[in-house]
């Protein structure tokens, strides 16, 4: 993704739902909070997004 490493920890969060049909799994969908993850890290990713420059 064209980012350093940092070496600093970090927290995920995300949600995980799944449907179950018949007893059996039958999709699932992940949403991960990769905005927090590179805040926590240091970058704005909506900052640099609305610059012009």
């Amino acid at each position: 993704m064209g980012i350093a490493t940092t070496g600093k920890p970090v927290r995920m969060q995300y949600s995980d739902f799944w449907l179950i049909k018949d007893g059996k799994i039958s999709e699932n969908w992940v949403m991960v909070d990769h905005l927090g993850v590179l805040k926590q890290i240091g970058i704005d990713a909506l900052q640099s997004a609305g610059s012009t420059s």
